[in-house]
């Protein structure tokens, strides 16, 4: 199934498990890319001060987002 990939982790294992792909059109590159954005989401999490400003600038669109009606 893995067809020689490397996982990093078994939690990445089981989510590539969940999306192999259910047809041709859905093929591994997209699997990959899912994989990647997930690291990269958790790497975002990591650093307290830029989920506080991911924060702030979350706050401050929703306010713009109110503002513009």
């Amino acid at each position: 199934m893995t067809d020689g990939r490397f996982f990093r982790s078994l939690s990445e294992l089981i989510v590539a498990a969940v999306m192999a792909p259910p047809h041709p059109a859905y093929g591994w590159d997209e699997v990959d890319r899912r994989l990647a954005y997930r690291r990269a989401s958790k790497k975002r999490a990591a650093d307290p001060v830029k989920k506080a400003a991911r924060k702030r600038q979350k706050k401050a669109r929703a306010i713009q987002r109110r503002s513009g009606k």
